[in-house]
């Protein structure tokens, strides 16, 4: 027995809810089912915080034969949402996109050239391989999140005359975006040698380090078990909104 998807017909709380008008003749079938199951999506959340842990980080199983290159599966995952956006654009026929729209557009790009290449790819220093399991339940977030997003966009776009309301949301973005960048860098640091940190310039970590070293014998084997020791420790991230959020990079990117 199939479910029928729900469509605008059958959605009519969902559509005037969210204050969407879905009478344009060119608005593609597939938004409002789509936009459906991205708002069912967080139901996985008490199985995913309370019981299942995924393995990412500290819960990866470092000896899967599933794991993959942790800096190119994070853009591989992330690339989805900037390539759906703008395929999603070019191939449906849509109204002209206003100069706020293409401006938003435009702001949203600029995030992910971030996220998805400079950070993972240029900035980030070698990251935990990954279980195959977490960038393909990204890329699949990432999927329904760039075609919402182009959809709503341009089908429900903001209004053409820029006021100050505009305005302050651009300043309010461009905070973010530096509050998200500045704090993903802070955490790098921590995995990074202290003469290629871009944020932070000491760690007490670093003054633990040389108590240790000072108090090592200098066999070989002793001076690779520190460096393995070293290489699997837990750092504490300080600086910006971390004394008072415990993940400040995400709480600046929503």
């Amino acid at each position: 027995m199939s479910i029928p998807l729900p469509t605008p017909s059958t959605l009519p709380g969902l559509r005037l809810g969210l204050g969407l008008n879905s009478n344009h003749p060119n608005l593609p079938t597939a938004f409002f089912p789509s936009l459906f199951i991205f708002h069912i999506f967080p139901l996985h959340a008490p199985l995913t915080l309370y019981i299942l842990d995924a393995p990412f980080g500290r819960f990866a199983d470092k000896t899967s034969g599933w794991n993959v290159n942790g800096n190119f599966a994070w853009a591989a995952m992330e690339l989805v949402s900037p390539i759906t956006f703008i395929s999603t654009l070019l191939l449906n026929s849509h109204p002209p996109m206003n100069r706020p729209t293409t401006i938003l557009a435009g702001l949203y790009l600029a995030h992910y050239a971030h996220r998805a290449i400079i950070s993972p790819l240029i900035l980030s220093p070698k990251r935990s391989p990954l279980h195959i399991t977490v960038p393909l339940a990204a890329a699949l977030f990432n999927l329904l999140n760039g075609y919402l997003l182009a959809i709503g966009l341009v089908f429900f776009p903001p209004s053409a005359e820029m006021g100050w309301t505009f305005y302050l949301g651009v300043i309010g973005w461009a905070a973010g975006f530096m509050g998200n960048v500045l704090h993903d860098e802070i955490l790098n640091d921590l995995r990074r040698d202290p003469e290629e940190r871009l944020i932070l310039s000491d760690l007490p970590a670093d003054h633990q380090d040389g108590k240790e070293q000072s108090n090592e014998g200098t066999s070989e084997s002793g001076s690779k078990s520190e460096s393995e020791s070293k290489s699997k420790r837990y750092k504490i991230p300080r600086g910006g909104l971390f004394k008072y959020v415990s993940f400040p990079n995400y709480f600046c990117e929503w």
